[in-house]
């Protein structure tokens, strides 16, 4: 028997796609991870690319932005790693997104911002603040999507010392950030776009811009259930695809528990025959002694047919007894 599933939206990185030959051994890469109440974005790169001096994600036509959250509002988180040329070692960063008014650091975007998040990190020590400027699309601009996200940094292969150099000598490995209520997603497929230009000496490189894509998709999970009655087994075995796609290293975690279950039915299969303490008896020696399950736990009390665990199994001869309470309205497995 087969059954296909529909999933929440997957999304994976894409592979840079080289927009100019001078930097072609560039490794930028992108990926979106998209919910109803939630989005986050990740861009990476090797510690080889150069920093970059300005990156634009162009969020594709059909998403909306809420930008009504008032100077100060947190409304996500964020993360990353980047490496210190003056340490010569990797730095972790964490923080919150904040909404600000706008945004006092010098910028590579001279526009009138929809939004500003910062970014209020903490690395090494120190506190620092980036600014994500959310930039409404018009124009030619616009076939490229409904909004940008412009970040810009600052140059690291500049002599300590000189004004305007990232702080360490920071150059940015990866970065994600997460926020929520401020997306409204649409229904389908999308391709988000990232253009990142990097600095050579201080000065942008215009010639090594690359672009980076992400496609988000919805995913599906088709599974096959085969039985073998006489073992007492249930084996499924199935595939995640996103728009036709093999999604690799993808698990589908309402079968957490259900791994469990499948492995009492094959290693304590008289006992487990049982649906429950209440209504179904266990089974029989001859008509004499049988077996039933004291305790049930549940990993969602709204979904009872969830089994996590059991607490104990009571054996006992004449009529059955009910020691617990019933467990809730007919509770029922669903495998």
């Amino acid at each position: 028997m087969k059954t296909i599933l529909r999933l929440a939206v997957l999304a994976f990185a894409g592979i840079a796609t080289l927009a100019f030959a001078g930097n072609a051994l560039a490794t930028q890469k992108l990926s979106v991870n998209q919910s109803t109440t939630s989005l986050t974005i990740k861009v990476s790169q090797a510690q080889t690319d150069a920093q970059p001096a300005k990156i634009s994600i162009y969020v594709p036509t059909g998403y909306s932005i809420n930008a009504s959250a008032a100077p100060g509002t947190k409304i996500g988180a964020t993360s990353g790693t980047v490496f210190s040329r003056d340490a010569n070692i990797p730095l972790p960063l964490s923080g919150d997104v904040v909404v600000s008014a706008t945004s006092d650091a010098p910028t590579c975007d001279p526009v009138p911002h929809l939004a500003v998040w910062n970014l209020a990190l903490s690395v090494a020590g120190q506190n620092i603040t980036l600014p994500v400027h959310v930039d409404q699309l018009a124009g030619p601009e616009a076939a490229l999507g409904a909004y940008k996200l412009v970040v810009c940094l600052a140059p690291d292969d500049v002599p300590v010392g000189t004004p305007g150099r990232s702080p360490n000598g920071a150059r940015l490995l990866d970065a994600t950030f997460t926020v929520n209520s401020i997306f409204t997603v649409p229904a389908g497929q999308s391709i988000w776009k990232t253009i990142t230009t990097p600095w050579a000496g201080g000065v942008p490189n215009a010639a090594g811009t690359v672009e980076t894509r992400a496609f988000v998709a919805n995913g599906t999970v088709t599974l096959t259930k085969k039985v073998n009655a006489g073992k007492r087994l249930v084996k499924f075995t199935g595939k995640v695809t996103q728009a036709g796609t093999a999604v690799t290293g993808a698990r589908d975690s309402r079968f957490q528990c259900a791994d469990k279950r499948f492995w009492q039915l094959q290693h304590r299969a008289e006992e487990d025959r049982q649906e429950d303490d209440v209504d179904v008896p266990g089974t029989y020696d001859r008509g004499g002694a049988r077996h039933h399950v004291n305790g049930l736990h549940f990993a969602d009390a709204g979904r009872p047919g969830r089994l996590c665990q059991r607490d104990s199994l009571g054996i006992h001869r004449g009529e059955r007894q009910d020691q617990n309470p019933p467990l809730g309205a007919e509770p029922a497995w669903h495998l």
